[in-house]
């Protein structure tokens, strides 16, 4: 039997919580209702939001994913050898046999649980900075409980842990573990894995801002233009079918539209779990986004790739 409450307290005061005597109680109180509990979040800067969605996206691939994806396994609606599992489409499995068996989960979570779950995933892989920091203590309650319904207590009390740090303001610390990548031979998932967060972050930290600049600035389009990748290269994609130098003058001695089809390609593949392609592309996806729009901030890539190659030559 399952026990519902959760054992993993919160030890100091949260931040943003109103002061007094209703603070004392809500620190007391059993993690999943403290969770649930409503408390005025910070306004976060554009560098914390991201700290946040680089930490949820740690959590869902790391924790959230891995849990989802051995549940199936054990129920043997996936296979036990495949290397991409796409989390998004997992949640559909879960949806489908939830609805059509409320036995069928270890610990039975209503449809509203799983739909926050994938829009959750939604909110982090379109990069929607704003529902990011509004939502993000609802989206890691939703992801514990969903990582305890598929019978993984250790993935949901690590997503308890980054939640409990980001309530207290540790942005930049929220993860402290190194996301790890060796690409030295064969395929390894701890190294697809550690390689897709590294390119999330960087999909995050400078591909999207940069193509967001781009539009606004170059292009005219609203302030209000999403950070989207996906949307914002698919746009970019079909302004080159009608102007070859819509990126830039110059384009006869470009490619510019097989470039754009592999930076999506790229960002496509870390958020839907193609693992085995961003292990053995990541160098070709970080070249394409480096040359997309020439981004400024693209030194900051060097870093990633340098120390790839220097694990590759140890």
């Amino acid at each position: 039997m399952v026990n519902k409450k959760s054992s993993n307290p919160i030890h100091s005061t949260p931040r943003g919580i109103r002061p007094g005597t209703r603070e004392q109680e809500f620190k007391n109180a059993p993690t999943a209702q403290r969770v649930n509990e409503q408390f005025v979040l910070r306004n976060l800067s554009f560098s914390e939001s991201i700290n946040v969605a680089e930490a949820l996206f740690f959590c869902l691939t790391y924790y959230v994913t891995p849990a989802v994806h051995s549940f199936l396994c054990r129920r043997r609606l996936v296979s036990r050898t495949a290397t991409n599992y796409d989390f998004a489409d997992m949640m559909q499995v879960i949806s489908y046999n939830n609805n059509n068996d409320k036995n069928f989960l270890h610990f039975p979570v209503s449809s509203k649980i799983i739909s926050k779950s994938i829009s959750a995933r939604n909110e982090l892989c379109h990069l929607n900075l704003e529902a990011v920091k509004q939502n993000w203590p609802r989206n890691l309650s939703v992801w514990t409980k969903l990582c305890r319904s598929v019978d993984d207590e250790h993935g949901a009390s690590n997503v308890q842990l980054v939640y409990d740090r980001l309530i207290n303001g540790q942005y930049k610390h929220a993860i402290e573990e190194k996301p790890f990548f060796n690409i030295i031979g064969v395929y390894d998932e701890n190294s697809a894995l550690g390689l897709s967060f590294v390119l999330y972050s960087c999909l995050a930290r400078y591909v999207g801002p940069s193509l967001r600049r781009f539009l606004i600035l170059k292009k005219g389009h609203s302030a209000s233009t999403d950070f989207d990748v996906y949307l914002n290269l698919k746009y970019t994609a079909e302004e080159l079918r009608h102007d070859a130098n819509f990126l830039a003058k110059g384009a006869s001695k470009r490619a510019d539209k097989e470039l754009v089809r592999v930076a999506l390609e790229g960002r496509n593949h870390v958020c839907h779990g193609k693992f085995t392609e961003v292990f053995y592309k990541w160098n070709m996806y970080l070249q394409s986004w480096r040359h997309v729009r020439q981004i400024r901030p693209a030194r900051m890539l060097f870093p990633i790739q340098y120390s790839s190659v220097r694990q590759r030559n140890n």
